[in-house]
């Protein structure tokens, strides 16, 4: 049992395909959202990466369904214990100046509601391609960044990173989300 954990998780709530919110999720929450995210997230193997998980609530739903498996991983800072992620799905950093390794090995990484938009970019920087290699090999390329927070943060995560012709963007528009809740996913092209 990871420290701070005490209890059996709680049990997760039921959906409906209207968005609803959740004390223990950033975003609001349906069936609608869980359907697209497992449209677009890479399949078992391929490693997602929730970077800034909080409570889990969103990646515990996600991995709650057996028949789309996926190999999920989620990261956050030291006072953030998830309530609800499995132990083996999550890791602790020790400042939000830390980065989890894993994500040289992601095909996608999943940011929701971050509280330092320039984060991707920070990420991009330390793990994305030729620059970055291990034992001599050049690491994976992350494949999808997708982003889910407020509609007026998009063009500022964005430009946090400046993404440029090696990306296509989507804007997700029947997403499940609460009116005023952005979903984007860029995808790499080259």
């Amino acid at each position: 049992m990871a420290a701070g954990r005490f209890m059996t998780p709680p049990p997760l709530p039921a959906l409906s395909s209207t968005p609803s919110t959740n004390p223990h999720a950033d975003s609001s929450l349906s069936t609608t959202l869980i359907q697209t995210l497992k449209s677009i997230l890479p399949t078992f193997p391929a490693l997602v990466l929730s970077i800034g998980h909080g409570h889990g609530l969103l990646e515990t739903l996600l991995l709650s369904d057996e028949e789309n498996a996926l190999e999920f991983l989620g990261v956050d800072i030291v006072h953030k214990t998830p309530q609800y992620l499995p132990e083996q799905n999550y890791r602790i950093l020790p400042l939000s100046t830390s980065f989890a390794e894993e994500a040289g090995e992601a095909e996608a990484w999943l940011f929701i509601y971050p509280r330092i938009l320039s984060l991707v970019c920070q990420y991009l920087d330390r793990f994305d391609g030729g620059a970055n290699r291990e034992n001599g090999a050049e690491r994976k390329k992350v494949r999808a960044i997708i982003f889910i927070g407020p509609r007026a943060d998009i063009d500022e995560f964005e430009d946090g990173w400046g993404a440029d012709g090696g990306w296509k963007k989507e804007v997700v528009e029947e997403n499940g989300l609460k009116g005023y809740e952005g979903f984007v996913v860029w995808r790499r092209v080259k």
